[in-house]
């Protein structure tokens, strides 16, 4: 479920350290109002849902599911169930 006053993944242009493998980064997304990761863990730890843009870790807390060729997380997918 998107958060109250998160505006979704942005980068973080002057980098950092990685929240995920704790190396530092030239560029770091944030996936939340508290979690910066590197564009490796990116890629390896997360998911991002087409549908609502945020991404989620991949360690199964939030449930993913294919619908018509979009991975869509489990908020957007009771949102389409809710409007069928």
């Amino acid at each position: 479920m998107p958060m109250l006053g998160w505006n979704g993944p942005q980068n973080v242009s002057e980098g950092g350290v990685c929240s995920c493998c704790g190396k530092h980064a030239d560029s770091l997304t944030m996936v939340d109002d508290e979690t910066a990761v590197c564009d490796d863990c990116l890629e390896n730890h997360y998911v991002r849902c087409d549908e609502c843009g945020e991404y989620y870790s991949d360690d199964g807390s939030v449930e993913m599911y294919d619908v018509d060729g979009m991975t869509v997380c489990e908020y957007c997918y009771e949102d389409m169930e809710d409007d069928e």
